[in-house]
């Protein structure tokens, strides 16, 4: 499950955005289906040759909070620059924290 707010204007400021987004959230997730059958002989039995389905354990997806914080600033009628920041936190490996900047040119070229 993914669920996603955005706000633009925050503060009564114009320009200035938040979102917050967060996957993954939910249950155990498991494998299945007809991949999961194998063909094989058991040592222990006089069956010969049979199908034997392999049990596929649980898992955890890897879910994540973020949060991220722009602001932009037209100079001119032609050139805008754009800061951004996020703050990204993971529950199966190290939180992140992501800075950016872009400059537009008469929103046609961009670098950033």
């Amino acid at each position: 499950m993914i669920f996603g707010v955005q706000y633009r204007d925050l503060l009564a400021v114009p320009n200035l955005n938040l979102g917050i987004t967060v996957k993954n959230l939910g249950p155990s997730m498991q494998y299945g289906g007809s991949g999961l059958w194998i063909q094989a002989d058991d040592p222990t039995s006089s069956r010969g040759t049979t199908f034997y389905q392999v049990g596929a354990g649980s898992f955890e997806l890897p879910s994540s909070v973020s949060l991220g914080l722009s602001y932009s600033r037209n100079f001119d009628e032609v050139n805008k620059v754009t800061v951004a920041t996020s703050f990204v936190n993971n529950n199966f490996t190290y939180d992140e924290i992501r800075v950016g900047a872009e400059y537009s040119f008469r929103d046609l070229v961009m670098c950033g």
